[in-house]
């Protein structure tokens, strides 16, 4: 990951587990996870005592697009986390960037894809930062959040009672796994309220006093 390059450049990450705060891993990465902590934080969707397993990554990735003001992938196969991810940040507005890389590299195929799906192509590190969003634009938009364009249609077929994310996704017309990922997204975001179930109902983001 990117997380002890930003930590040597001085700055700050936010890592995103795929397993509980005290099954985190693997013990190669404590001691990076504890400089992360005191430069940042370490966060997870999963209570204590779970433990990493195949499903957790897939719902851990669209916590990471929303943290995220934008999405860079440096490699990607086609099977790889990071496309979700990237699918994600997009149904959520973020930009998404690509680095390309030989067309016969496995690892870059995902990047490949992602350009073909409308990804920016990446061509020098500092080209995302012109068209990510700046700290005066989020605080602008805090003020008055909009619903996610893509996410919109799921937000308004939940109502005020929790109802299944499956119901959900046959009133916006969404296929089940694109509706659990964009779920999870508008969760984070505050624009649902996630109840036991896997069910969610309709909520607003709160105004910053």
């Amino acid at each position: 990951g990117v997380a002890a390059p930003a930590l040597d450049a001085g700055g700050e990450t936010v890592v995103v587990l795929g397993a509980g705060l005290d099954r985190a891993g693997p013990a190669q990465h404590l001691a990076l996870f504890r400089r992360a902590a005191a430069r940042g934080a370490v966060v997870t969707p999963f209570p204590c005592g779970q433990r990493p397993a195949a499903w957790t990554f897939p719902r851990r990735n669209p916590w990471i697009a929303g943290l995220a003001s934008a999405c860079v992938v440096v490699q990607a196969s086609t099977r790889s986390g990071s496309l979700q991810t990237a699918r994600a940040a997009r149904a959520l507005g973020r930009p998404v960037w690509a680095v390309p890389g030989s067309m016969d590299a496995p690892l870059h195929a995902g990047c490949h894809l992602l350009v073909d799906q409308g990804a920016r192509i990446l061509t020098r590190p500092s080209a995302w930062a012109a068209d990510a969003p700046s700290p005066d634009a989020a605080e602008a938009a805090s003020a008055g959040p909009s619903v996610p364009t893509v996410g919109r249609a799921l937000w308004e077929a939940a109502s005020s009672e929790p109802r299944p994310v499956a119901e959900l996704a046959i009133a916006s017309g969404l296929a089940v796994g694109d509706a659990v990922a964009l779920a999870l997204t508008l969760e984070l975001d505050g624009w649902l309220r996630a109840a036991p179930g896997g069910r969610y109902a309709r909520a607003r983001p709160s105004r910053r006093e």
